[in-house]
């Protein structure tokens, strides 16, 4: 009889564990990087430097991170923090003309780390303010900026000391209502008071009579 064929040798032990990630692609590496950059751009108003690049592609790359993980840790940076705040108080300057009080600034720096605002958006909501507004109106209607025209120091310009006038006593003892300033008016605003009222009220004070009548921004005792 012929010879039974030999059994057919068993396989040695296999891994059976399922496969990795495959590694990353140049082009998927590219799109991180890009990312990054473009978040130093908007975020830090700079190029990337060479080893925050890396530090941050590493953690998208090797410790699964989403680029909105990266983009928040930047927003907590003191870096991001100096360069907003700076852009705050440009922005303050340009439409408001003065500096920023600190709880201004630190609620509108909140919303830009903790909700993704950028400045432009910050600067929207500003220039729907009732100070915009109420600056806005002074202009208009009266003449002059809030701190009068030409001031000295920022405070005390041709107008402004009809802002420090009795809010109560016309010249010639007639009662009047509304005469104020900006704290006066903002104050109004806060309050119960609508544009609408405190337009009407400026529209009371002398000051706007003697605009109306001469078309010159003048000092209180003119």
């Amino acid at each position: 009889p012929s010879p039974s064929p030999s059994p057919s040798p068993s396989p040695g032990p296999q891994n059976l564990s399922p496969p990795g990630p495959p590694p990353p692609t140049s082009t998927a590496v590219d799109a991180d990087v890009s990312a990054v950059q473009g978040l130093y751009d908007s975020l830090l108003e700079r190029p990337a430097d060479q080893g925050g690049l890396d530090f941050w592609v590493k953690q998208i790359k090797d410790n699964g991170w989403d680029i909105s993980k990266v983009e928040q840790s930047i927003r907590n940076s003191p870096e991001y923090e100096t360069v907003q705040k700076e852009n705050l108080d440009d922005l303050y300057q340009d439409v408001l003309k003065r500096d920023p009080d600190a709880k201004g600034k630190e609620y509108w720096f909140d919303h830009m780390k903790n909700d993704g605002w950028n400045i432009d958006k910050v600067a929207e909501s500003v220039d729907l303010s009732d100070e915009k507004w109420l600056r806005d109106t002074y202009e208009d209607i009266l003449g002059r900026p809030l701190e009068g025209l030409d001031p000295s120091g920022g405070i005390g310009g041709i107008g402004a000391d009809w802002d420090d006038a009795d809010h109560s006593i016309r010249t010639g003892g007639d009662a009047f209502e509304g005469f104020g300033g900006k704290d006066w008016w903002l104050k109004d605003l806060g309050d119960t008071q609508t544009r609408a009222d405190v337009l009407k009220n400026i529209k009371l004070s002398p000051e706007y009579d003697c605009y109306q009548k001469t078309g010159v921004a003048m000092n209180y005792n003119h």
